[in-house]
């Protein structure tokens, strides 16, 4: 089993800033790679077992969350979800890893905000092993986000104690791959 170690932390907000939300900083910016994904197989919200590769040739935002009770990453995924909704040139699957079962998952649907054409896979992670092979555990569960392009290579990269919160930056980031089209790793 493979390990990336792709995190980047915030830099600390100055007090006043519009970059200090609660006392926490916001991270600012995803950290560029170039890298193979690493595969990832994990079951559904409803049992079906999922794998990475299903969506190669697609655009991927990969995105770990600590589970659908957690406000911030809900917050996270409903801004996604809308911005890659209504952004043009930013065709892209968005595939979502909690580290919670999910009891209902129709209800967390529509708490995220998800409509029956986004192109959104809600997966659960309990063990966290995809967590740990996408660099995000630390102490417990991360908060991850990952662009991945076509061919399946990681681009662009985010793991931290919250959650990724400028989905204009990703959604251009999308756009981005987009137009690159599929590149080889380093």
């Amino acid at each position: 089993m493979r390990t990336i170690n792709l995190s980047r932390q915030a830099a600390p907000a100055a007090p006043g800033t519009a970059a200090a939300v609660g006392g926490e900083a916001k991270p600012v910016d995803l950290k560029r790679v170039a890298m193979m994904s690493p595969p990832l197989k994990l079951p559904d919200a409803t049992g079906r077992v999922r794998e990475l590769d299903e969506f190669k040739g697609r655009n991927i935002v990969l995105v770990f969350f600590r589970g659908v009770q957690c406000l911030h990453c809900g917050e996270q995924l409903r801004d996604l979800v809308r911005e890659a909704r209504r952004s043009r040139g930013a065709d892209v699957e968005i595939v979502a890893v909690s580290s919670r079962r999910i009891a209902d998952p129709a209800r967390a649907l529509q708490l995220l905000g998800v409509e029956p054409a986004d192109k959104f896979h809600l997966l659960v992670d309990e063990p966290h092993r995809a967590f740990r092979e996408f660099g995000c555990l630390a102490n417990g569960p991360q908060h991850g986000l990952f662009l991945i392009d076509e061919a399946g290579v990681v681009r662009s990269s985010y793991v931290g104690e919250t959650p990724f919160g400028d989905t204009e930056q990703v959604v251009e980031r999308i756009r981005q791959l987009a137009s690159a089209g599929p590149q080889t790793a380093r």
